[in-house]
């Protein structure tokens, strides 16, 4: 009898405790938010980088860091569907987005655990869901904040341009880009924390890489000697010691010498913000120039850099 009483005593005392805290504001009612993304500045290049195919959202509690929502569209229902979450009103939520993932991602139990959740490409020109991106917005809390929740979502990769002067080149010299690849291109990275390759194993055989027709633009020069821009891009690759490097496929001729059929002549440098600085951050444009001398045999081809973000 006593044991009964108790149970009674207990349940008493937690429903004087949930009404405390309804009188405090911290009550079950929920708001549905609508969640929505910035348009920021996109390339035609690929043409996906600038959709949404497919949209993974999670709000995590910010006081507990425990996951309360997850919410995904895929690529029949984005755009057609509203992309809502329903959350407890005037409770503060980290919101993450992971966006052309391609799938329904796992739940991710805390927000602690996301700084080591990684992404993977499955080859490294691989935007048949469009461009991989990600955001977060941290301290939104519903029925305080009017309209939509605004969120920017952030390329995962950097776009790499390229071009080629030929201007300091001698006149009997023919250097046509057969093919160019960006070298050490990793195969995963860590959507929300710093990135950089997982080891040698996280690293693409061969890395992005366009040849032919699609490379044709290096070798269209203009009067002052200068080729138009190819795109190229990979993930972020940060402090991996395994630098990302640009190559080109090239056949050569000349008065003196030619590849010959079959043969190439290979240019090879190393890629960074400057000279000793081999980091590609995510999100950034970069714009290479390679700058042969001579015969474009002798040493390495000097090379300099342009960045965004």
């Amino acid at each position: 009898m006593r044991a009964k009483n108790c149970f009674i005593f207990i349940l008493a005392a937690m429903a004087g405790l949930a009404a405390s805290c309804d009188k405090e504001g911290v009550t079950k009612e929920r708001s549905r938010v609508e969640i929505r993304f910035a348009s920021g500045t996109k390339s035609k290049d690929p043409a996906s980088e600038d959709k949404v195919n497919d949209v993974n959202i999670f709000a995590f509690n910010s006081i507990s860091g425990l996951m309360e929502s997850h919410v995904y569209l895929d690529s029949k229902n984005y755009g057609k569907v509203p992309l809502t979450m329903d959350l407890l009103t005037n409770i503060s939520y980290d919101i993450a987005a992971c966006i052309n993932f391609g799938y329904r991602l796992p739940d991710i139990r805390t927000i602690d655990d996301l700084p080591a959740f990684r992404f993977y490409l499955v080859y490294p020109d691989d935007y048949s869901t469009g461009m991989p991106m990600s955001s977060m917005y941290k301290g939104f809390v519903p029925g305080r904040q009017d309209g939509p929740l605004v969120m920017e979502a952030k390329r995962m990769m950097a776009k790499i341009g390229l071009t080629i002067d030929r201007s300091a080149l001698n006149s009997d010299v023919s250097m046509l880009v057969e093919e160019a690849e960006i070298g050490n291109c990793p195969k995963s990275m860590t959507p929300f924390a710093n990135s950089k390759p997982d080891g040698k194993s996280d690293i693409f055989s061969k890395g992005f890489f366009k040849k032919g027709i699609p490379v044709d633009s290096l070798n269209f020069t203009g009067n002052d000697g200068k080729s138009k821009e190819v795109s190229l891009y990979m993930l972020e690759s940060l402090d991996s010691g395994l630098p990302p490097y640009i190559q080109l496929r090239l056949n050569y001729v000349s008065s003196s010498t030619n590849s010959g059929t079959g043969k190439w002549l290979y240019y090879r440098f190393y890629i960074g913000a400057k000279e000793g600085d081999t980091n590609i951050k995510r999100n950034t444009r970069y714009h290479f120039t390679v700058f042969p001398h001579g015969t474009g045999l002798d040493g390495s081809p000097s090379w300099k850099v342009e960045f965004t973000d």
